[in-house]
């Protein structure tokens, strides 16, 4: 969807999570379209004019989204159901396969629009476990030193994995950082 002014835009990525051989989501996906919606519904009440951009892409191999289809495309259809209307959602979403994608392809997809089109904040929705690598690397690709630098908040929501979902999960970001 296109403005002329986009100064009282915000855009709300969801970082991409899981879906199983069927396109399920994962209940990770689930909490954060429902603080999408939330948020969605929040900036709207107050004037301004959100969008959600969804994230998540497809790999032969790749375990987070055994399908063909790309993963952003599941969580449009948790976004609408938690409340996001079709039209508040920014397509195609980020065919990532990583954060490093999605901080790199967001910033490409914002760098190709036009300054006066661009949205004035962005919050990245996630989950608790990976909010610092993505706040670290949303905040170096909108940094001053971008040469496009952007308003960003993460958002990490409490996680719905188990004790051992949640520990391996908690390695896997540790591991990333180093």
């Amino acid at each position: 969807r296109g403005a002329a002014n986009m100064s009282d835009c915000v855009l709300l990525l969801q970082l991409g999570a899981t879906n199983d051989a069927n396109g399920q989501v994962d209940l990770e996906v689930r909490i954060r379209a429902s603080r999408c919606a939330y948020l969605y519904k929040h900036f709207a009440s107050r004037g301004m004019r959100p969008t959600v951009l969804p994230s998540g892409g497809t790999c032969d191999g790749y375990a987070f989204n055994p399908t063909s289809i790309p993963h952003w495309e599941y969580v449009v259809a948790a976004l609408v159901q938690a409340g996001v209307p079709r039209i508040g959602v920014l397509l195609p979403g980020l065919p990532a396969l990583h954060t490093v994608h999605e901080a790199t392809m967001c910033y490409e997809l914002l760098q190709a629009m036009p300054p006066s089109e661009r949205p004035s904040k962005l919050v990245v929705v996630t989950s608790d476990f990976h909010a610092s690598r993505a706040a670290h690397l949303f905040h170096i690709a909108f940094s001053s030193k971008s040469g496009m630098p952007l308003p960003v908040r993460v958002e990490g929501l409490p996680s719905a994995l188990g004790e051992k979902g949640l520990a391996a999960r908690a390695l896997h970001e540790a591991n990333a950082l180093d």
